[in-house]
């Protein structure tokens, strides 16, 4: 129950921080919308119900950011991974990860992402080359 108490508040605060909109996309369903963990949950008990731990993705974009696909820079600009760009790129990944690439964040009215968290993605989940075969 505490777990769940936990999670509720961190996705009620992140999603309204973001006014209930992609960050990267401005996908605004809210059906499609996730609240994802920067620093993962398994990794930091202590940031996980931190709301600068948080952002608002959509569907699409939360898998590869947790995928290490995708990251934000510590100047809350996009990257996307080499390897996501380079493969057959179908329509879905021409809009969903190359016109998004390098692009700035929709920034949130409140809790702004934390640049330890973002440091932390860079370094230990994004994967510039992409995931190996």
């Amino acid at each position: 129950t505490k777990v769940r108490l936990v999670q509720g508040f961190f996705r009620d605060a992140v999603l309204a921080s973001y006014d209930y909109a992609c960050s990267f996309c401005g996908l605004c369903l809210t059906e499609m919308l996730t609240a994802s963990h920067i620093i993962p949950w398994r990794c930091d008990e202590t940031r996980r119900a931190d709301p600068r731990n948080g952002i608002a993705l959509c569907a699409f974009h939360d898998r590869a950011f947790d995928r290490g696909l995708m990251t934000v820079r510590c100047d809350m600009t996009i990257l996307v991974s080499d390897g996501a760009k380079t493969k057959v790129v179908t329509p879905m990944q021409e809009a969903g990860l190359v016109q998004v690439d390098g692009r700035r964040i929709r920034m949130p009215g409140r809790f702004a992402p934390d640049l330890v968290a973002l440091e932390y993605h860079n370094r230990n989940i994004f994967r510039q080359k992409g995931f190996h075969p």
